[in-house]
């Protein structure tokens, strides 16, 4: 198509189509005043694109790097790059996010390593359940108090990478001095999910010093 310009502020628009970046002459898209959350990864490659106009969507800092909002277009489209051009590897540290959009993931079956270090994270999407063939999970330094239940499904993990976290759902003594902290990580979630479900506790050989906070908790 050979269209240049497409305005549709001030509607209801909530989501805008990946496949928006058919248009590859559009100059000016301007989508201010609407209901967006998230903006889909394909606007990176749209080479024409030159005016963006986003102001007025309440919900779509909360996708996005704090700032981005009021930052040249180039940035938006360099994030923006990032998730578009992810293969097996997608890198989204040091951008003090503070919610991943679940449209980051969209494309993304071959995803093996996720890296989300140094932002403000205190959850997942749950989308992130759904990539089969990932291997490493970095959420080092971010805000998790706890860590989401849906790991213990992923088989193919084979790194969690969990410090620098506030986490008060799991013992300091077992992600602070394993060799392997994942591994009993996820051991321990997967113990205290099922003692939940059966009304007892079954923590036998995690080598505690003292009786784990997080089963009082659970009176």
């Amino acid at each position: 198509t050979n269209l240049t310009t497409l305005r549709l502020s001030e509607n209801q628009i909530k989501v805008l189509p990946r496949d928006i970046a058919r248009l590859k002459s559009l100059q000016e898209l301007t989508i201010s005043g609407n209901l967006l959350t998230e903006l889909p990864p394909a606007l990176a490659a749209m080479p024409s694109l030159t005016h963006l106009g986003i102001d007025g969507n309440v919900g779509l800092g909360k996708s996005l790097p704090p700032g981005m909002l009021t930052k040249p277009l180039a940035e938006v489209k360099g994030f923006l790059h990032r998730l578009h051009c992810a293969g097996k590897t997608l890198n989204l540290s040091h951008l003090d996010l503070r919610h991943v959009a679940p449209n980051a993931f969209y494309d993304l079956a071959h995803l093996q390593e996720l890296h989300l270090s140094s932002n403000k994270l205190d959850s997942l999407p749950h989308v992130v359940s759904t990539l089969h063939a990932l291997k490493l999970l970095d959420v080092r330094w971010n805000q998790f108090i706890a860590l989401p239940e849906f790991l213990l499904n992923m088989t193919t993990i084979q790194n969690l990478e969990i410090g620098g976290n506030p986490l008060d759902s799991i013992p300091s003594e077992i992600h602070a001095h394993e060799q392997t902290p994942f591994k009993e990580t996820l051991r321990y979630m997967k113990m205290i999910r099922n003692s939940r479900r059966a009304f007892k506790v079954d923590l036998q050989d995690f080598g505690f010093s003292k009786l784990p906070s997080q089963v009082l908790a659970m009176v």
